[in-house]
């Protein structure tokens, strides 16, 4: 029972606004220690609340872009007008000055936008699971090593001291249960909302994503790419809508090439921090590695006994860790390859929108060039899914996961 109340009101936090990302900040400590008669009055709202949620999840699954969209679209439309007007601004603009704005201040400023609308677009909800999922990830590690000091100070001690000892590394192993459900209760739902976004991955590929490093660059590529889809189709149909009125298309299709500029915006962000900061650590970590092996062979040479023996177990983690860290270069290596093949596409339709758009052509061909961006989209995300071969094995996930801490900091 109590591990029952442990879960249903610790970690059951699929997020509902700012109240309740204030109170997962600020009370995330307290929780634990809070008393059973606590935790027995709230049971039953929690386990409804929970029903609830999970509910609400899948029956977001297929709406979920869509929502987003309707969502943004003031905010959005807003900012694309601000972008629209600025490129005006820039094509009256010198390409040097001493007082006022260049042509690359103009960019500078579309740019800002761009990168302020691309955070806009990220799923708030996933996020605040996934850093749910962090700080449970850091429970359950604490929990354990709670539990084995204590055992380990069981063994020195006796009679009901012993006793207690060991009664207190058992609340932390439940504990770590407890956290353990929650953690796979959590992955469950940032699976549903990923489907929802046209990413469809078993638990065991959620799990390889929320490991590595780039974890928040491939979700929120997801979920900005699948709401641009969804403006594409409202801009497809408002243009559709303007019927001969070419300024009123000409809006709609403008605001449809920003939204491909979006998307190469999105892109090109992402692989210039894989080559430029994850890659490169990945190396940097390498070449430690690699140093550490160098200097273990050599104290194995000058060793005998136990102390050898010690240095040889350690020389073979420290291989180990290579070849996972060889490992973790070759995925990243292979998703920039698919980014940069789905960048090529992205840009090839882009040029050729600009171009129709300073045609100026009829509303009933912008919105056909809408619906083939849409189509081109979906092609897109297929092949920019990123690689998540689940782990061969448990040592290698904790590994991986050790290392993508390595590399955050």
């Amino acid at each position: 029972m109590d591990r029952l109340i442990l879960l249903l009101g610790l970690v059951l936090v699929q997020p509902a606004g700012a109240d309740w990302k204030n109170s997962l900040k600020e009370g995330w400590s307290s929780t634990v220690e809070a008393t059973k008669e606590g935790w027995d009055s709230t049971v039953d709202a929690t386990t409804d609340r929970v029903k609830g949620l999970v509910s609400q999840s899948v029956e977001e699954k297929i709406d979920i872009p869509r929502e987003r969209a309707l969502e943004l679209w003031d905010e959005v439309q807003e900012l694309f007008e601000e972008i629209t007007a600025l490129k005006l601004e820039k094509g009256e603009a010198p390409e040097r000055s001493l007082f006022g704005s260049t042509k690359e201040d103009y960019d500078e400023k579309i740019t800002h936008i761009l990168r302020d609308v691309s955070i806009l677009m990220n799923d708030p909800e996933i996020e605040e699971e996934r850093q749910t999922l962090e700080q449970l990830k850091v429970k359950i590690r604490q929990s354990e090593e709670r539990a084995s000091a204590l055992r380990a100070k069981a063994v020195l001690a006796a009679g009901k001291e012993r006793a207690t000892l060991i009664e207190r590394a058992a609340e932390h192993e439940s504990e770590v249960e407890a956290y353990g459900e929650s953690r796979r209760v959590l992955i469950r739902q940032v699976r549903e909302r990923l489907s929802g976004y046209g990413l469809a991955l078993n638990r065991e590929q959620v799990e390889v994503l929320l490991s590595r490093v780039d974890v928040d660059d491939i979700v929120g590529m997801t979920t900005a790419f699948s709401v641009i889809a969804e403006l594409t189709q409202q801009f497809s149909a408002a243009t559709i809508a303007s019927g001969e009125n070419l300024a009123v298309a000409r809006k709609y299709y403008g605001m449809h090439v920003i939204l491909l500029e979006l998307q190469i915006y999105i892109q090109k962000k992402y692989i210039e921090k894989l080559g430029g900061v994850y890659i490169t650590k990945v190396d940097q970590l390498r070449d430690t590695n690699e140093a550490l092996i160098d200097q273990t062979v050599a104290l194995i040479m000058d060793s005998a006994g136990s102390y050898r023996q010690i240095y040889t177990n350690n020389l073979k983690t420290q291989k180990h860790t290579l070849k996972v860290l060889d490992l973790y270069r070759k995925i990243l290596q292979k998703d920039m390859q698919k980014i940069n093949l789905a960048l090529q596409k992205v840009q090839q339709n882009y040029r050729v929108s600009l171009n129709t758009y300073q045609t100026v052509t009829v509303s009933a061909d912008l919105a056909l060039l809408m619906e083939k961006s849409r189509n081109l989209f979906n092609e897109v995300v297929s092949i920019q899914v990123p690689e998540l071969v689940p782990f061969e094995n448990l040592q290698i996930q904790r590994e991986f996961e050790s290392l993508t801490t390595q590399l955050r900091e």
